[in-house]
């Protein structure tokens, strides 16, 4: 089902950081994408099964995951693992981002700021947090970090839009 703030961030989705390519030439990181993906889904779903194990189901322990998501996104912005944004020497920031190949085949130029949002999707998807929380969570750190600057984007607390479209992307896996 497609809700108001989802046709909002579609229609305007894609930004200037993302282009499609047309070859596979320059920094292909898709062999690095996808074993971070693969990671990403590992630590986080494990970590979620353990939560649901402890709490007694997915429904008793969503408040601890919420919780616990939003420590290990905030703790973890210190970290490579999480942030690769961050460090000047991840493979995913040395030439200002890289190609990726995409689920639909396509090839396309990720920035360093799309790859940290996309992880975050994955992380939070594997942990089994709902998509819009997972949003709405990271326009709330925007706002605490004052970042945020799309004040288009209500429904998920002014985080950009393009930000917003790679963390639904990582979430949905495309």
């Amino acid at each position: 089902m497609l809700l108001p703030h989802d046709a909002i961030v579609r229609q305007r989705g894609g930004g200037n950081r993302r282009r499609n390519a047309t070859s596979s030439g320059g920094n292909n990181l898709t062999p690095e994408f996808n074993q971070r993906v693969a990671a990403m889904n590992t630590f986080f779903s494990v970590f979620g099964n353990q939560m649901d194990k402890l709490f007694g189901g997915p429904i008793f322990s969503y408040g601890a995951k919420l919780s616990v998501f939003g420590y290990l996104q905030y703790k973890g912005a210190g970290t490579e693992f999480m942030n690769p944004k961050a460090f000047k020497n991840s493979v995913f920031t040395k030439n200002k981002g890289g190609f990726v190949n995409v689920s639909n085949g396509s090839v396309e130029h990720f920035a360093p700021d799309d790859f940290g949002n996309y992880f975050y999707g994955v992380a939070a998807h594997a942990l089994g947090i709902m998509p819009a929380d997972a949003t709405q969570g990271a326009g709330l750190y925007g706002i605490l970090k004052h970042s945020s600057k799309d004040w288009m984007n209500v429904f998920n607390l002014f985080d950009t839009s393009q930000d917003t479209d790679m963390i639904r992307r990582g979430y949905y896996g495309h």
